[in-house]
């Protein structure tokens, strides 16, 4: 686990860094000199270390890594449905919409993580059914009597 933490912190924090930069079209890349791509290095540093702040506040970093994992998987299929829509139109991609090999394609994947998500949430409401009891715990004694 200490191993999976040192390596999602600076991914983490990276990824967060490019997307920050790309929006906001600041110059970026851990190819690029620090001085030369300022915004993109502190914005690094930033999000370091409100990632080790989260210890600080009580939160676990695991779970916090668990819970990141959770709304990404949640949040793919709907960018995945969005991407295929635009790459489709004309309008907007001009000569370079979809060809029919990359539809297939497109469209099937978005299929399966669709899938993939709706079966994770019936999956946990059949586990959560699964748990229900009918009235009282039953106790059971453990010592043998005398």
């Amino acid at each position: 686990m200490i191993g999976v933490g040192f390596l999602a912190v600076p991914v983490m924090t990276i990824g967060a860094a490019y997307d920050l930069s790309q929006t906001f079209g600041w110059k970026h890349g851990l190819h690029v000199k620090p001085k030369e791509a300022k915004k993109f290095y502190i914005a690094i540093t930033v999000f370091t270390f409100l990632a080790m702040g989260l210890n600080f506040f009580g939160i676990n970093p695991m779970k916090a890594l668990v819970w990141a994992g959770i709304v990404q998987g949640f949040s793919t299929p709907f960018l995945m449905l969005l991407v295929m829509l635009i790459t489709n139109n004309r309008k907007i991609m001009g000569p370079w919409v979809n060809s029919r090999a990359m539809n297939i394609l497109g469209w099937a994947t978005t299929a399966a993580i669709f899938a993939a998500a709706i079966g994770l949430v019936i999956r946990d409401m059949v586990l959560e059914k699964s748990h229900e009891t009918v009235g009282p715990p039953v106790r059971t004694n453990l010592v043998p009597s005398r």
